[in-house]
């Protein structure tokens, strides 16, 4: 039996790197996937190989900015598959680059956008889904590793004035500890 066999997998930033392996890799392991991106065509492509290969998978494409797509790719879930499982929210972006002086306020917006109100976005809709089966599991990408390798180049070349990669993180983070701490995790008792 595969480990993800009868569930229910969503994943974002499908279309091409992590997210394009992690649909494959889901799909292998015996997952229903949906596949969501902004580029219809990549994801046509990854649902044939998918299917090629003997799994199952569905494509939607649109913005993870956008609230209504966040909730129709829960709603595809539960139409096409029965429910949700899992959900890999993989779709960010690094952004502007450049010192806060020089990065403008549409590039910041879109940055949190992309990075932060996404995965807001998805986990409203994500949660409530994935507790109807009784749980599941909710994976964000915070950070490219490229946005990494560039944080540490800041850091260590002494350039301390791009923040809002970090601003994001911290921000996710405290939404997230201030959800868990409204919805403890259930306690199962033993059949001992």
């Amino acid at each position: 039996m595969s480990a993800l066999s009868n569930k229910v997998a969503i994943v974002t930033g499908a279309s091409s790197g992590i997210g394009y392996a992690t649909a494959k890799l889901f799909a292998g392991e015996g997952a229903k996937v949906v596949v969501a991106a902004r580029r219809q065509a990549e994801l046509d492509a990854l649902v044939e190989e998918i299917t090629h290969a003997g799994g199952h998978a569905v494509a939607l494409a649109g913005d993870v900015k956008d609230e209504a797509f966040a909730q129709a790719l829960v709603e595809l879930a539960k139409a096409r598959f029965g429910g949700l499982d899992v959900a890999f929210n993989n779709a960010g972006t690094i952004g502007e680059m450049g010192a806060t002086t020089e990065v403008s306020l549409s590039g910041w917006e879109d940055t949190i956008r992309t990075n932060l109100t996404s995965a807001f976005l998805g986990a409203k809709y994500q949660l409530p889904a994935m507790l109807d089966r009784n749980g599941g599991s909710l994976i964000f990408k915070l950070l490219e590793p490229r946005a990494v390798r560039r944080l540490l180049d800041d850091h260590r070349s002494g350039r301390q004035d791009n923040h809002k990669l970090l601003f994001s993180l911290v921000m996710f983070e405290h939404w997230l500890r201030e959800t868990r701490s409204q919805h403890p995790e259930p306690t199962h008792a033993s059949s001992h």
